[in-house]
């Protein structure tokens, strides 16, 4: 995908919304300070699916089971100390399979198969964000291993996210001890090396790491990043492109390197240009393509937009 460049979309960054404000401006020190699941959630609030959301009482359930995790880990010890081996002679994988086991036959939580079925829809932010898991909703593969990721810190674990293409998971990474990868949407604890998720679920090239962030452990602002990439993402599928234009900005700025952003970005500047509200549903005008950039993705751009009409039960509109 080709990366927009900034004239392209925007001369002058715009204005953050409400739903931004305390987000963006974050300092580097102030997001090595923050705290996962409350930057996943405020990136949520108003969107579809979260109009009521309560970022407080998501964090006290969050707090609760927490302490749960903790003390079942702690009854469980002395029984790692007696048999090592069945957790691979490993304190850290010990004590993920302690939490998974507690979040997912104790508390519910699990993958949300239906979302796996049919056409991507990201229209519903409970798929997108750790509140659909928080209230008893199945989660997806951007969600559980935030969930998990926000446990883990909490109880001092050196949990990171970790992003391959169209994927996400867990790391387990000590700078001075064990580092294992967390596959977070399986049942039970299950660890992959990065040479499988070099291949699964879609190959990644040597050139796509080592000139991006896959298979790399993401910094904070690379986090948050992903967080408004996932807000994006939500509103576009709504038909919001406005929106998901100034986020997708705001995501790109913060981690120019996230792979998808400045393609998703191209897209979304498109369907924004190109796709017009009428009284009786929508015109579609699509530019003529005289910008590389413009080649690349009006087919994407038009392959999207189908999916996003089907979604909403809209007739497509001739160009």
């Amino acid at each position: 995908m080709a990366v927009v460049s900034q004239a392209t979309v925007a001369e002058d960054p715009p204005i953050p919304s409400d739903a931004l404000i305390g987000l963006v401006d974050l300092s580097d020190d102030q997001l090595r300070e923050a705290d996962i699941a409350t930057l996943n959630l405020m990136a949520a609030r108003s969107l579809p699916g979260a109009e009521n959301l309560d970022v407080k009482k998501c964090l006290r359930v969050l707090d609760q089971w927490t302490r749960l995790v903790r003390m079942n880990t702690k009854d469980w010890l002395p029984g790692f100390k007696r048999t090592p081996r069945r957790f691979g002679r490993s304190p850290g994988q010990f004590r993920m399979t302690a939490m998974i086991t507690v979040l997912q036959r104790s508390l519910g939580v699990r993958y949300n198969l239906s979302f796996n079925e049919g056409e991507y829809n990201g229209t519903d932010s409970r798929n997108l964000f750790i509140h659909g898991l928080l209230g008893g909703r199945g989660g997806t593969c951007v969600s559980m291993p935030v969930l998990y990721t926000a446990i883990g810190r909490r109880l001092g674990y050196p949990l990171k996210l970790v992003e391959t293409k169209e994927h996400l998971f867990a790391r387990w990474d000590d700078p001075e001890g064990e580092r294992f990868n967390i596959e977070c949407t399986s049942r039970g604890f299950l660890s992959y090396d990065d040479a499988h998720h070099r291949q699964h679920p879609w190959p990644v090239t040597e050139d796509e790491v080592r000139n991006g962030i896959f298979l790399k452990s993401l910094e904070p602002r690379e986090e948050l990043s992903l967080f408004l990439q996932l807000r994006a993402t939500c509103l576009r599928d709504n038909l919001r492109f406005a929106d998901a234009l100034e986020v997708y900005y705001h995501a790109h700025q913060l981690a120019p390197k996230m792979p998808g952003v400045g393609g998703h970005w191209g897209v979304v500047t498109l369907l924004y240009q190109s796709v017009h509200p009428t009284p009786t549903g929508f015109e579609v005008r699509w530019p003529r393509a005289t910008e590389k950039w413009q080649q690349e993705m009006i087919p994407v751009a038009k392959k999207t937009l189908h999916r996003i009409f089907k979604i909403h039960g809209i007739r497509e509109a001739k160009s």
